[in-house]
């Protein structure tokens, strides 16, 4: 907090510095304009006239850009700014002025020392007027009253049950984590689930467990966060992106893109609950049925599910519900995120969950990913403190990505916790919902006949402006006590993506959905005064940048 708010006063009062340097060069000109002009004008002009003349540029400069500042700025205190500089540009004047009529009355030949002891004094005034402004600013931006983006949700239940797990001499992988995979596995109706360190984890783990690997293609979409994609070039597959829909109201994948990019070397699709609204599950798998017989499976769990396999990622999604069934069970594999600013946290952590696969046995697929995750040790830590089980064995030098008890500790008064946070987060949407869509700001469907949302993000668009406007508005809500976001900048326009051979200009309606998304606060402890404060903050800003282009 502290941070952003040095960094607004800094970028603020930077601009001033330029704005005063503009001034001098103002100020010259013009008294240089007038003593040419000055009917009087010869070289021998005395210091005193010089001055006088310097001094009412000075003012005429300063008085004209203050006043087009009061009147083109909407915030009060940047119209106290503007006078405050008014004010020191006058004063700077007068004191010139005055120094230069008493001193060159009593003094000859001394104009260096004339200037000197008008310059002092003038800095002196510059230096005083510069902190007052500050001040200005420091009280006008007070980060205290300042609203977070998305603070985690942590009551004295998880404080207790964290310190619960310290207390009890066991704090690494143990009893919490295998009850919280037990609570999940029944809170999302699946048929498996392990947790693990993070959602990127888990996606990895699950293309570890279908053999996906080199000559493979994986597709995802290019409207996304790196987690969704990274794991694909860890195992050393082909990232495919496709496209987002043209649909305002929506930030999924381009499906018609989708099935296009279907070939035979592909084996796994990761369709993204962005925002933690579903997507068209029905659809995805519609698309990877009837590409059937392009699929030939290269393991024994792609040969049981025999096409395409749907691996969700689902890192916002947790509590989503789609045509009924809970996101975790509807698609064959489905990755969650427990990071700290997730409805849902362990402060870093994840799970992965999967429905049943004829064929396959749930607990085999179990163990495997338990192999996976803690080095191929054929023993967890907990199952080597038994009586006289402390020999184990490496079956395979692969991967560290527990969970551990402590985090698992969160997670259990989390869970606890979650169904009034999820009803929170939905009557804020609600709110949002009724304020901004009737003022032309396009938002997401979170809630319709076949799709319920979990409620992570509140992704809104405002229509007609450029990516410059957008920022302008997220730095003009954060001087106003409202911390945005955005939500996300296409992975073809980041330097990874960039040198792996991806263009945005190949991804126009992802590019186009960026430019001009904003993403307000929403989190469970966020106040009624406080959502009303950010509903106002926002159509107030975004209704002058609304106006200018209409």
């Amino acid at each position: 907090m502290k941070q952003l708010k040095n960094r607004i006063i800094k970028v603020q009062i930077d601009n001033d510095i330029i704005l005063r340097m503009g001034d001098i060069l103002a100020y010259l000109m013009v008294s240089s304009l007038i003593l040419v002009l000055h009917p009087s004008f010869d070289a021998k002009l005395t210091l005193r006239t010089i001055l006088l003349h310097i001094c009412f540029g000075f003012i005429v400069i300063a008085t004209l850009r203050t006043v087009l500042g009061v009147y083109s700025r909407r915030k009060r205190r940047d119209r106290i700014t503007a006078i405050v500089l008014l004010v020191e540009s006058d004063c700077v004047a007068m004191l010139i002025y005055y120094f230069s009529q008493h001193l060159l009355n009593y003094m000859d030949r001394i104009e260096l020392v004339t200037i000197a002891l008008i310059v002092a004094p003038t800095m002196g005034l510059s230096f005083l007027m510069r902190w007052f402004q500050y001040q200005i600013r420091k009280w006008s931006i007070d980060l205290s009253d300042t609203i977070p983006f998305s603070p985690p949700d942590i009551s004295d239940l998880e404080i207790q049950e964290v310190s619960d797990a310290l207390r009890s001499g066991w704090i690494t992988t143990g009893p919490r984590t295998k009850l919280l995979e037990k609570n999940l596995k029944e809170y999302l109706e699946a048929s498996g689930c392990v947790c693990l360190n993070s959602n990127t984890a888990c996606l990895e783990m699950a293309l570890r467990i279908l053999g996906i690997g080199d000559g493979d293609e994986v597709i995802t979409c290019a409207y996304t966060y790196t987690a969704s994609a990274s794991p694909v070039i860890h195992v050393g597959a082909k990232l495919v992106l496709v496209d987002c829909g043209r649909e305002d109201g929506s930030i999924e994948m381009d499906y018609d893109a989708l099935e296009k990019a279907i070939t035979t070397r592909t084996k796994a699709v990761i369709p993204v609950d962005l925002a933690g609204i579903p997507c068209d599950y029905d659809r995805v798998f519609e698309i990877v049925e009837r590409k059937k017989a392009l699929f030939s499976a290269n393991s024994d769990i792609q040969a049981a599910i025999g096409r395409v396999v749907v691996i969700a990622d689902a890192a916002h999604a947790l509590g989503a519900r789609y045509k009924g069934g809970m996101v975790g069970s509807v698609a064959d594999f489905s990755c969650f995120s427990f990071h700290a600013v997730k409805n849902f946290t362990t402060g870093e952590g994840g799970a992965l969950t999967w429905r049943h696969i004829d064929g396959v046995d749930d607990d085999q697929i179990y163990k495997q990913l338990q192999l996976y995750s803690l080095h191929g040790q054929s023993k967890d830590a907990l199952a080597k403190t038994q009586k006289g089980s402390w020999e184990y064995d490496i079956v395979a030098p692969w991967y560290k990505c527990n969970m551990t008890d402590v985090a698992a500790a969160i997670g259990l008064a989390q869970l606890e916790r979650y169904p009034l946070m999820l009803r929170r987060r939905r009557i804020i949407i609600r709110k949002y919902d009724d304020a901004l869509k009737q003022r032309g700001i396009i938002t997401l469907e979170h809630r319709t006949e076949d799709r319920t949302g979990s409620g992570h993000l509140y992704i809104t668009r405002v229509p007609g402006i450029t990516e410059e406007v957008r920022n302008k508005i997220i730095i003009e809500m954060a001087e106003a006590g409202v911390t945005c976001n955005v939500h996300y900048k296409p992975l073809p326009m980041m330097t990874a993506y960039k040198n792996l051979g991806f263009d945005i200009a190949d991804y126009p309606n992802a590019y186009d959905k960026y430019v001009n998304e904003i993403t307000l606060p929403l989190y469970s402890t966020l106040s009624d005064s406080e959502v009303a404060k950010t509903i106002d903050k926002f159509t107030e800003i975004c209704n002058g940048y609304i106006k200018s282009l209409n």
